[in-house]
């Protein structure tokens, strides 16, 4: 017992991970198809509109790059072709700008999500329960050399 504050030691000790709970890993074989047990293709979080979500992010950010590749040709040709120097400096631009327009693009859908359904998702209502979870999930926090303690502390 610390005679200064009264307290224990057990008391002030603080523990940032939860206790050890060990589980069996077998080794999987990462070449055989995957073992579903009644569980369908499509996982039950994802919407029926997927691929037209998709296409749409995609698709114009794939339009708005070809038209800044075209635009920035048109700007870079002297009216005697590309030089060396235009042809890489188009190719960096474009896979610069496709980077940036496909961040954009999504950002884009996102805030119409947003906007529209009020990011409510994956069986959540406003009103309603929250759903109940029937998995675990991993969530996975790539660290290097640090101590892991201070890492989940944090």
């Amino acid at each position: 017992m610390d005679t200064m504050s009264g307290t224990t030691e057990q008391e002030t000790s603080f523990h940032a991970l939860p206790p050890e709970a060990p589980l069996a890993m077998p080794v999987q074989d990462l070449h055989a198809r995957p073992d579903r047990e009644g569980r369908g293709r499509r996982p039950a979080t994802s919407p029926r509109s997927i691929a037209l979500r998709r296409l749409a992010v995609i698709g114009s950010a794939l339009l708005m790059t070809a038209y800044g590749a075209w635009r920035t040709h048109k700007v870079m040709d002297d009216g005697g072709g590309m030089s060396t120097l235009g042809v890489i400096m188009l190719v960096l631009f474009v896979a610069l700008f496709m980077w940036i327009a496909l961040a954009f693009t999504s950002s884009v859908a996102g805030f119409c999500s947003l906007v529209l359904r009020g990011g409510l998702g994956l069986g959540i209502s406003r009103s309603g329960p929250l759903p109940r979870l029937e998995r675990r999930t991993a969530l996975l926090l790539p660290t290097y050399n640090e101590p892991p303690e201070r890492v989940m502390a944090g």
